[in-house]
């Protein structure tokens, strides 16, 4: 068992100064790459909510939820054991229909997770749709998955909300303008997906839930239903996360740790569930402005030099994590 890890835990309730949660930020951010959220404004009805619609999702037939398999393009949907390999070791792996007959060799090797990803849907008409990661959510019906439109609704709404706080937070930590600095650019119209995650107890327990990986955008909010499992690599070996009660577990994607010149960390983590018991989170990605250029704060302004997109880096893990969109489609 990893040795427990105390991240700083920031209380986002009204009376704290803006400046003073940047500074705290800009710690985390140096240190580990990875904080704690406390009053942070998302009901734990709703997140409470969450969990119990993620639980009643991964008990239906198999063959209902592949029929919900993740659309390549949109990324939102099903995700079946094993079609995405984040520590890379299925990385030619999909998920499709023609996976129902693999489900039970996948609990031997690879991610030992089942998702459902949801997020900000862009309407018909919008520049971004169609794009890659922009679109319409894929959700079960109504006599299946009671409430689950409300909900869906519901959260992006006030997730997205936080994620924008959080962004001014981000502002000042690095002594910008919350309003014209960086993040309101990164910010606008970015790519917001969230996911119901459950982790089967596995046997050895040894088994990663997720495998050993960085996230690929800006910031990721988790919510945990108070099981431990997640680990964080720090000072050379693997350290265990405790979640608070009620709070968001936060770290620092690639995109924010490149804009910054890696002076914030985007730090490798894991999933591994030791309890013998069913794992359940609801953890959120902003991803952030396709368009955004991710060209590192204090860049000569005369530079030449090229640097990749937002859209870019999640493209390319994207494929490298579930594989190529021709073989995502089978």
């Amino acid at each position: 068992m990893a040795d427990a890890l105390e991240l700083p835990v920031l209380d986002l309730s009204g009376v704290h100064d803006e400046f003073e949660l940047g500074r705290q930020f800009a710690l985390a951010g140096e240190q580990t790459g990875f904080l704690q959220i406390v009053n942070h404004g998302v009901s734990s009805e709703l997140i409470d909510r969450g969990f119990a619609l993620a639980e009643k999702f991964f008990q239906l037939p198999l063959e209902e939820k592949v029929a919900l398999r993740r659309d390549p393009v949109t990324s939102r949907g099903y995700l079946l054991i094993g079609s995405q390999a984040l520590e890379g070791s299925l990385g030619t792996e999909h998920e499709g229909a023609h996976l129902v007959n693999k489900a039970a060799a996948a609990l031997k090797t690879g991610d030992q997770k089942e998702g459902f990803t949801m997020g900000v849907e862009t309407p018909k008409g919008h520049k971004n749709y169609g794009r890659h990661a922009h679109g319409d959510n894929r959700l079960p019906s109504e006599d299946r998955l009671p409430g689950i439109k409300a909900f869906a609704d519901e959260y992006t709404a006030e997730i997205l909300k936080l994620q924008h706080r959080m962004m001014r937070i981000v502002a000042r930590s690095l002594d910008q303008d919350p309003e014209t600095g960086f993040t309101a650019e990164a910010a606008r119209d970015a790519i917001l997906l969230y996911r119901f995650l459950h982790y089967p107890a596995t046997q050895p327990a040894d088994v990663p839930g997720i495998g050993a990986h960085t996230d690929f955008g800006f910031t990721t909010l988790l919510a945990t239903s108070g099981e431990p499992g997640l680990e964080v690599y720090y000072k050379g070996g693997w350290h265990a996360v405790e979640p608070v009660k009620g709070a968001y577990i936060v770290n620092i994607g690639d995109c924010l740790s490149r804009v910054t010149g890696g002076r914030f960390k985007s730090s490798l983590h894991r999933v591994m569930n030791h309890s013998n018991r069913p794992r359940y989170s609801l953890p959120c990605f902003l991803e952030g402005n396709p368009d955004f250029v991710l060209r590192p704060l204090g860049t000569d302004p005369s530079s030449t030099e090229k640097f990749e997109t937002v859209m870019d880096v999640l493209h390319g893990r994207h494929v490298e994590t579930y594989g190529p969109p021709e073989a995502q489609q089978k």
